[in-house]
Formats: structure tokens, sequence, C-alpha cells
């Protein structure tokens, strides 16, 4: 199958998730802006992007935001983003402001406990994954954090010159890659 009918048949068969992102990132040339929100419009009101909008729980407690479960932050924001949802789609912008909100409280809070730092390098990867480069999601982590960590008050897996500096959740987000242990991908699987 050449690339040409290949992307057709993707188009013509698949799902609300696989005709966005073909549409949104294989076709060429691109779509009218019309098509695009039709299909984009498709997604959103889909089952199943509707299904993981519903897992995103909006409390930010330590359970709700990394864990096994389906229901936990890191998991379903994931989800959405693999399935093509990103800034800008009303559902998933109503689910992640709660998020953003908490991010942005972190970063000026004065005293940074023990988990904060993990927490939200994981809130801010996955909001930046999702398009958000505004904010406290760049400049995560704050000053605070980076000199918690090198104090020995904030547990870690590494040394603190692992840790990421500013911006570099949106660089990991963005694709960016150094060699491994590198400050900016130290948050990239996380």
């Amino acid at each position: 199958m050449k690339d040409g009918s290949l992307i057709a048949w993707l188009l013509e068969h698949s799902g609300p998730a696989i005709r966005y992102r073909t549409a949104a990132e294989l076709l060429d040339p691109r779509p009218s802006p019309q098509e695009l929100a039709r299909v984009s419009q498709e997604l959103e009101q889909s089952p199943l992007v509707q299904g993981w909008l519903a897992n995103v729980g909006l409390s930010t407690g330590d359970t709700d935001l990394h864990g096994s479960k389906r229901t936990c932050f890191e998991n379903a924001a994931g989800k959405l983003t693999q399935l093509g949802c990103h800034r800008g789609m009303a559902g998933y912008d109503a689910c992640m402001a709660p998020f953003r909100r908490w991010l942005a409280e972190q970063v000026e809070r004065p005293s940074i406990g023990d988990w904060s730092p993990y927490y939200g390098t994981l809130v801010a990867a996955a909001l930046a994954r999702g398009g958000y480069r505004d904010g406290a999601i760049c400049s995560w982590p704050p000053s605070t954090t980076i000199s918690a960590r090198s104090s020995g008050h904030v547990p870690t897996r590494s040394s603190p010159t692992s840790w990421s500096r500013p911006t570099s959740v949106c660089r990991a987000a963005m694709g960016w890659s150094g060699g491994w242990g590198d400050a900016t991908t130290a948050t990239a699987g996380m």
C-alpha cells in the first residue's frame, strides 16, 4: 500500500482518534480548518475520549496524581494526549485547568514538601505534552525546588544535578533529548 492510499484508508476506516491524528499529523497538504475542526469535534465527542476525560480527577492529592489506576492524573492525561487531545479542545482544557492552577500554586509556595518536586514535574510534563507552554509549566521547577533538593530536604533517586532546570519540562515534552541523565531528559520519563 502506498502512503497516499494508506492515509486515505486510515481516514475512511479508523475510529475518531486515528482519523484526527491522521488528518492533523499525516495529511499533506493539511486539511482545511473546517475539516480539521470537524474531526477534532468528532474526537472530543467520542466515547473513548469522554471516558478518559471522566477519569481525570479534580483533586490533586498524592493518590490522584501518581499511581497505576486509570483515574490517576498521569495515566488519564497521558492517554488523552496519545488520543490526540490538546490545548484548545474545550473538554480537555476544562479538565486540565485545575492542574494548571495547582502547578502555579506550587511555584508560589515558599516551602515545598518532600514530594512536591516530583508531582510538580509529573503535572508540568503532562501539561506541556498537551500543548500548554505558559507560566508555571515552562518555569518548573522553581528555584526553591532546586535548593531544597540540593540541601537534602527532598528525597532523590540520583544526584541533584540530574534534576531538571527551568524550561526543561517544556523541552522534554517537545521531543528534545540529550544523553541519559542529562538535566533535560530526567523529567521525560516521569
